[in-house]
């Protein structure tokens, strides 16, 4: 299993996961318990999702495909868990995974949590309580011209929500900082495209936020990395050409449905690495190669050797400077999925999540920079009316009775 990133063909900042191996089977059982729960007779079934019953011998084979991976460390770095809503007031298991990441990383905890309908008070009020129990904590929305449904309820919902997260915050400033947490809102707000790789991180550089400094501390390999790809990423002849049709003027869209989290003593170390240096290179060389015309580029799944390898290396070097003490209190969980932060998406529509751990979630961690660096970080109403206008009193009172639907 391995994930891969590419620009999304229209412009929209969005990313996917492939998994290879068992966990990989679950979509089947999910597909059938999907058309049982619509009424499908067994005999509907398409043949491929139908109950199959496993050989006396199964438990056997996956044990042993287990220990061989276990010993193939340059191939396989965690594992994976797969989740499923189901349609209607169903289960929704993903509703809990989320509530216990939301609420129960321990304090010091990085939680970097971005959406494109951020609308759900539940899920925010977790986060505000993570903030205030001592984590940092960075929400992030699009603005309303990076918003991919930019209807006017769907903005009311989401103004409203980040407009009361900042006066909570602001009201609790003094309670958070006392415990080390922090709690950011975000919009983002890029001034280039997606495949834009250069402009992208020019336009994070301009950051000048001292919290955000301090998240990140300077890493020589990093940035050397970084200076020496970035005149080769400036001669790309970058143009916007999507598979599909698009306005090449409009503003990148966020649709990424994507969550980070990892301990506090784990990132620190992590941060300090000079292995990031060969990471920062190949990634980088890798998004490049995602960009151009469609039928130039290479497959997405096709992750080359020296990526896997950079990711290996770094990961190995993390884990031999830390005790067994350090390695018992640390996690690191990445979650890629459809699921939106609003009400319809935890209560009626079917869903799926992936979650990987361990050294497996590293992957997601240069995308992740990109995305803070694209963001215009609001810590006033007014900075907010800016980036986000608010809706009249009819739209807001529209909004908050349609919530379940929109």
């Amino acid at each position: 299993m391995w994930p891969v990133f590419s620009p999304h063909p229209t412009n929209w900042e969005d990313r996917a996961v492939v998994i290879r191996g068992p966990a990989a089977l679950r979509v089947k059982t999910a597909a059938r318990e999907l058309l049982e729960q619509q009424g499908f007779e067994p005999d509907e079934i398409p043949f491929p999702l139908r109950f199959v019953e496993k050989p006396a011998s199964y438990q056997a084979k996956v044990d042993s495909v287990g220990a061989e991976m276990a010993e193939q460390v340059s191939k396989y770095f965690g594992r994976v868990l797969q989740l499923h809503n189901k349609t209607g007031f169903a289960d929704k298991p993903i509703n809990v995974e989320k509530a216990i990441l939301y609420s129960l990383m321990p304090s010091g905890s990085l939680l970097k949590v971005p959406d494109s309908l951020w609308q759900n008070y539940v899920y925010a009020s977790m986060l505000m309580g993570s903030a205030l129990r001592g984590c940092e904590v960075l929400i992030m929305a699009p603005a309303l011209r990076s918003a991919p449904s930019s209807a006017s309820v769907t903005m009311a919902r989401a103004h409203g929500l980040f407009g009361a997260l900042i006066v909570m915050k602001n009201g609790l400033n003094q309670e958070i900082e006392a415990e080390g947490g922090l709690l950011k809102t975000g919009l983002y707000a890029p001034n280039v495209g997606v495949a834009d790789l250069a402009g992208r991180i020019n336009q994070g550089r301009q950051l000048q936020e001292p919290w955000l400094r301090e998240m990140y501390p300077t890493n020589p390999a990093i940035r050397n990395a970084v200076d020496q790809m970035l005149p080769e990423l400036e001669s790309l002849d970058y143009s916007v050409d999507y598979l599909v049709s698009a306005n090449a003027d409009d503003s990148p869209k966020l649709h990424l449905k994507a969550n980070f989290f990892i301990t506090g003593q784990l990132w620190d170390l992590l941060m300090r690495k000079p292995e990031w240096g060969p990471v920062i290179t190949e990634y980088l060389q890798y998004l490049a190669r995602q960009t151009g015309p469609p039928e130039t580029r290479p497959v997405g799944r096709e992750v080359p050797e020296g990526l896997v390898t950079a990711f290996q290396d770094l990961a190995r070097s993390l884990e031999a400077e830390m005790s067994e003490e350090q390695m018992q209190r640390s996690a690191a969980f990445f979650t890629v999925g459809s699921t939106n932060m609003d009400y319809r998406s935890m209560v009626m529509d079917g869903e799926v999540q992936i979650t990987m751990q361990g050294w497996s979630a590293l992957a997601g961690l240069v995308d992740f920079a990109f995305l803070v660096g694209l963001c215009e970080w609001v810590d006033t109403l007014e900075e907010l009316d800016a980036l986000l206008p608010p809706p009249g009193g009819l739209t807001r009172t529209m909004a908050n009775f349609m919530k379940l639907a929109l």
